[in-house]
């Protein structure tokens, strides 16, 4: 793209920085010597460059099949900076951003790596995340900090994640771990205690993800059709009393317990939602007795471009070669 002039300057080129950079990067990678690694025909890298550059609208797309491997950071990066050289990001045929009615970028950071790390391995976290990889030893390994007891959340980390039959070892040696699931798997079944909640039917619903990630601007709350059985608990009231008796347990809980009951009684679900909608950019038409009034949902409209104004880096610019995929490279 760079060697024949196919990137060309776009709405968003004066919002980025590192353009230069990424140019002497590419210079390493030629279908010529990319061919050898992958098999696939320089001619044809060359046809697909020339292809997509040619038409008014493209969009590059990947998902897990991009990010679920070795380098799948530096793949993902790749998609997004071809669609942004290319004037393909931010704008309508190409890779877009939705502006749901509760929107989580304003209560999220720009993000960060390397703040801490695991214990053992001394892995970098993400974003306050560490890759479940880690678990296992951080798990068996003796020595100050080492797991000992987990909570696992509607989760099967013993099938779903890299080495289970270590992490299957690694959870038979705990001192304690708790469930909270309907069903009795492979991680469940090693529990000391399983905590099914009220679940599927019995549950209200609002997608805070996927409005984030759909292909217009969307709203949609599903009201639970029936009520839990006698003696049936919602995950978040499990949550609830399990800190409550953790603080029980340490013996503070007198200190904290009218603070604690008046949160237990005033944070639910729909109380959350209720005040994130009228926090949200569609408060003026959008509220909580609306989306109960619309079940099939409210749709607001098709997606709009929102950069520069809607970045949330310092400096209002699109960094195209972070440090951390300069590193990986």
């Amino acid at each position: 793209m760079f060697d024949e002039g196919l990137v060309k300057k776009n709405r968003l080129t004066d919002d980025i920085k590192g353009l230069n950079e990424f140019k002497e990067i590419s210079k390493e990678f030629s279908p010529e010597k990319v061919e050898e690694v992958k098999g696939i025909a320089s001619s044809i890298i060359r046809q697909v460059a020339r292809e997509f550059t040619s038409h008014k609208k493209s969009v590059i797309y990947g998902r897990m099949g991009v990010c679920t491997q070795e380098f799948g950071g530096l793949a993902m990066w790749l998609v997004n900076a071809l669609n942004i050289i290319t004037g393909n990001f931010d704008d309508p045929g190409g890779a877009m951003f939705s502006l749901p009615a509760v929107d989580i970028k304003p209560f999220s950071t720009k993000g960060h790596i390397g703040k801490w790390t695991s214990r053992v391995r001394k892995a970098p976290e993400f974003a306050n995340e560490l890759s479940v990889a880690t678990l296992a030893e951080d798990i068996l390994v003796p020595g100050k900090g080492q797991i000992k007891a987990m909570i696992v959340n509607a989760g099967n980390p013993i099938l779903s994640t890299p080495n289970g039959t270590q992490l299957k070892a690694a959870f038979k040696s705990l001192d304690f771990l708790v469930s909270i699931d309907i069903y009795i798997n492979e991680t469940s079944s090693l529990a000391d205690i399983i905590l099914p909640p009220a679940t599927g039917l019995e549950v209200d619903h609002y997608d805070i993800v996927f409005h984030s990630l759909a292909v217009r601007n969307t709203a949609k709350y599903s009201q639970a059709l029936f009520k839990p059985e006698k003696g049936a608990k919602y995950d978040w009231e499990i949550f609830k009393g399990l800190k409550k008796a953790y603080l029980k347990k340490k013996g503070n809980y007198g200190i904290k317990k009218r603070l604690y009951g008046l949160i237990n009684y005033f944070i639910t679900p729909e109380r959350m939602l209720s005040q994130a909608l009228k926090k949200g950019n569609w408060s003026d038409s959008i509220n909580l007795s609306k989306l109960k009034k619309n079940p099939h949902g409210i749709d607001l409209g098709s997606l709009a471009s929102q950069l520069p104004e809607g970045l949330y880096t310092k400096d209002k610019k699109i960094n195209l070669v972070p440090d951390e995929i300069k590193n990986d490279l």
